[in-house]
């Protein structure tokens, strides 16, 4: 008879490496693309949301624009995702836009003012000179880091094509 304490109980070291159950833990997926970040995508899904969609954006780009202490990584991605909203809202979307963006893009076209674009230009020069993310992409092997660089770059630029101009004023 087998007694019940011990029937079918092994230790970790009766049972070989090869043969134990492994979990696999999935982090996150990263790519040089302003969305292909977590914190980017669960950021969109609040935009997507949101009754008030430019309140969301405005919100990530003042957030990395007020923070004084060092840019967080969530902050970051975010600022990030706000100003490619922004261009391509504008009519200057990336290939590399995803569907669900593209599409939300599509039926919320917006051409940002000066001010819009200024101040998206500054939260992007930000993430890119110091931040939590540009620190990450600085430790990746090399090339990674500058394939980071060249899709913010053309971030810039296609944020300097989007300006609609001053914002109209109402005359009393």
């Amino acid at each position: 008879m087998i007694s019940s304490d011990t029937a079918g109980e092994h230790t970790d070291a009766e049972i070989p490496p090869t043969a134990r159950p492994f979990i696999v833990v999935v982090v996150g997926a990263w790519g040089t693309a302003s969305f292909e970040n977590d914190p980017a995508r669960d950021w969109f899904y609040l935009v997507e949301e949101a009754v008030d969609p430019g309140g969301v954006i405005a919100a990530a780009i003042d957030n990395a624009l007020g923070e004084a202490d060092y840019l967080g990584l969530d902050a970051s991605c975010e600022a990030i995702a706000a100003a490619e909203l922004s261009a391509s809202s504008a009519g200057h979307a990336p290939e590399r836009l995803p569907d669900n963006a593209r599409r939300w893009v599509e039926t919320h076209p917006h051409r940002p003012h000066d001010s819009e674009v200024d101040q998206a230009v500054q939260a992007v020069q930000r993430v890119r000179a110091e931040s939590e993310l540009r620190d990450l992409w600085d430790e990746t092997a090399e090339g990674q880091a500058s394939a980071w660089l060249r899709e913010v770059d053309d971030l810039l630029a296609r944020l300097g094509q989007s300006s609609a101009g001053d914002p109209a004023t109402l005359s009393p």
